[in-house]
């Protein structure tokens, strides 16, 4: 009737073999393209967080010039921000960091402060301690920013100061 067959039906050492490196050859390009993307979105994300402080920075720093009375620098990392009603804002620049202190409240914002330029204001062709513009050169990721802020000072202010 029915024979019985003595022959098993089965995979060679060959086969299995090429099937298991193939897998492994896929998991491989698969793993190194997941570590790729994960590179790539903490980059995005740095960059972003870094960004963000930059334009808040910027933001301040043009809202606090633009409303200031006076403004000073100090001790070659400082910049005093005084307003009409005596409250007074303070930038300090250090190499890695910005900090802005305003009362009791402290900003950190991190940005790698390359460069400072100060240009003094003149009045009447006497320099004054009165700070005129400001140009900061930042770093985001290596690549150079350059922020430019200036202040209008009232004639009559200036004429009462230095009479």
């Amino acid at each position: 009737m029915y024979k019985v067959s003595s022959k098993l039906k089965s995979f060679t050492v060959l086969e299995v073999v090429i099937v298991v490196l193939i897998s492994s050859l896929l998991t491989l390009f698969v793993t190194a393209g997941y570590q790729f993307l994960i590179m790539r979105y903490v980059s995005f994300v740095d960059y972003n967080n870094a960004y963000d402080d930059l334009m808040i920075v910027d933001r301040q720093l043009r809202y606090d010039f633009m409303n200031a009375d006076i403004v000073t620098f100090d001790n070659g990392n400082i910049i005093n921000v005084t307003k009409e009603n005596f409250n007074s804002i303070s930038y300090i620049f250090q190499e890695n960091v910005i900090i802005r202190k305003q009362g009791i409240r402290i900003d950190y914002f991190k940005l790698d402060v390359l460069e400072k330029q100060i240009r003094y204001l003149t009045f009447r062709e006497k320099k004054t301690h009165l700070v005129d513009r400001f140009h900061l050169h930042v770093t985001i990721m290596s690549k150079p920013i350059l922020l430019s802020y200036a202040i209008n000072y009232d004639p009559y202010f200036l004429m009462k100061q230095y009479e």
